[in-house]
């Protein structure tokens, strides 16, 4: 995403506001984070969930890039497992246990690179 000369680049979810404003004067690129509770096969009571837990369990960080500073904007203290976000759909409900561990090693792993990715 930041190849494409975006000013600000952010990754958000519908539940968590951030109160920065888009700013009109540049371009800005946001990646939204929405459950689908039809093709999830999720009841729509659980979609603000669904976006908590997505977060919470680091599957999809939030984070965002202004002139080429990368930042965390929601660090996750207490992680939960990805299975607790994969309950609450049947879009995994063929997952098994080992397919699960490797989601949740991968989620682990790709936070890991996030977080490095802020420090450089």
């Amino acid at each position: 995403m930041s190849l494409r000369n975006a000013a600000s680049i952010a990754k958000a979810v519908i539940n968590i506001n951030r109160d920065d404003g888009v700013k009109k004067d540049r371009l800005v690129n946001i990646h939204l984070f929405s459950p689908c509770p039809v093709g999830w096969r999720a009841t729509e009571e659980d979609s603000i969930k669904l976006c908590q837990i997505v977060v919470d369990t680091k599957y999809s960080p939030l984070w965002e890039a202004e002139k080429g500073i990368l930042r965390l904007t929601h660090e996750v203290k207490n992680p939960k497992y990805v299975q607790e976000f994969i309950k609450l759909t049947n879009r995994f409900s063929h997952i098994s246990p080992e397919d699960l561990s490797v989601l949740q090693k991968a989620a682990d792993s790709h936070y890991v690179l996030t977080q490095k990715l802020m420090k450089s």
